[in-house]
């Protein structure tokens, strides 16, 4: 009753009320985040240990063992699952629901800090992830260039279309598949190294000690003081096979006279191809609570205002966009919506026609 005395005695503060809450509730409508899932937070946490060589059994009883047993003091601690493989140990933590997997994951980290020492030092530093799905790729773009060698579309991949993207507002990662990285390989001539009477440790010491780039203190210029840095890496093949290993009477043998020194590309540990041919992908990730329809549409213009940039021959691709079914979602949920309006629209109107009718020719019993 007061909203409608006050509606007839102040017409034009009850319209006021009534546009402000409209522009409020347009406003709030184009504020929402749009996304394939809810943010659900998952209260699991992965511990990662690679062990080069090492036998499952190895594995099991250097590195999976004392890892479960210091993260099983870990607070809210439900369940500990491991897998011991060869040159692998990997631990899923599950903690009980209500547990910030923040906080879980770096009371983990904190505890395999504290028994580092009693590993092995030849594993790798231990890879500790949260389970989070909106960490998976929203987004992949595909650099195609048939005729260009791969290092050469490596570079323009991480050089320039990375860049471009990772500047795109709401993009929290771009990570890049099928590269092609450079690496300057020493392929050791066995017969060569024993006529010269040296070893494969010697090589490797003097590639080590020649080829540094470190800083080893300061000099003194009165008032001021600067950074002395030996630099001393070899930045092409020729520089490496110049590198001395061993003085033999009046001759140096260097790297060259043992070894064939070739700059090439590392083997591959990603591949990406786009209808049967190898390419570059770049596999884009977004921001925590970024709007995944909105980081799409920005990857999609950065691609096409880049596209004219790229060398000729060069092209961009968009292979994955995730938006495109929230999109198509969205749609169905309107038209559904619309539908089952206008179909309890359709079911009033035939019970008011068949009221209509029963009241204008009565049933007589």
């Amino acid at each position: 009753m007061f909203l409608s005395d006050l509606s007839i005695k102040q017409p034009v503060l009850a319209t006021m009320m009534m546009a402000a809450l409209a522009v409020l509730g347009l406003t709030s409508y184009q504020a929402l985040k749009v996304d394939l899932f809810p943010d659900v937070e998952f209260p699991v946490v992965t511990v990662t240990t690679r062990y080069t060589g090492a036998s499952p059994e190895t594995v099991e009883r250097d590195v999976t063992k004392f890892i479960e047993e210091a993260v099983n003091t870990v607070e809210g601690v439900r369940h500990i699952e491991s897998t011991s493989q060869e040159g692998l140990s990997n631990i899923v933590v599950q903690f009980n629901v209500g547990v910030p997997t923040l906080n879980a994951s770096q009371d983990i980290r904190g505890k395999v800090a504290a028994i580092r020492g009693e590993l092995p030092r030849e594993i790798d530093e231990p890879i500790i992830l949260r389970i989070d799905p909106a960490s998976t790729p929203i987004v992949s773009v595909a650099v195609n260039a048939p005729t260009l060698a791969p290092r050469a579309v490596s570079d323009i991949a991480d050089k320039l279309v990375k860049r471009r993207l990772e500047n795109v507002p709401g993009v929290g990662a771009v990570n890049l598949v099928g590269e092609a990285k450079r690496e300057i390989q020493v392929v050791v001539d066995r017969t060569r190294l024993e006529s010269y009477g040296l070893s494969l440790v010697q090589v490797v010491d003097a590639l080590r000690m020649q080829n540094v780039d470190a800083p080893v203190g300061t000099a003194d210029r009165g008032a001021t003081e600067a950074m002395v840095r030996v630099a001393a890496r070899g930045t092409s093949a020729a520089q490496i096979a110049e590198i001395p290993v061993k003085r033999l009477g009046e001759r140096t043998v260097l790297v060259g006279d043992i070894a064939h020194v070739i700059d090439g590309v590392e083997e591959a540990t990603s591949v990406a191809f786009v209808n049967e041919r190898p390419a570059i992908a770049l596999d884009v990730q977004k921001q925590a609570g970024a709007n995944t329809v909105a980081v799409a549409d920005g990857v999609r213009e950065a691609v096409a205002r880049m596209q004219p940039e790229l060398p000729p021959g060069v092209s961009l691709q968009m292979v994955r966009d995730d938006s495109t079914f929230i999109r198509e979602s969205i749609e169905d949920s309107l038209e559904d919506g619309s539908a089952i309006r206008g179909a309890s629209t359709i079911t009033q109107q035939l019970a008011k026609n068949l009221y209509l009718s029963e009241s204008r020719n009565p049933t007589r019993k």
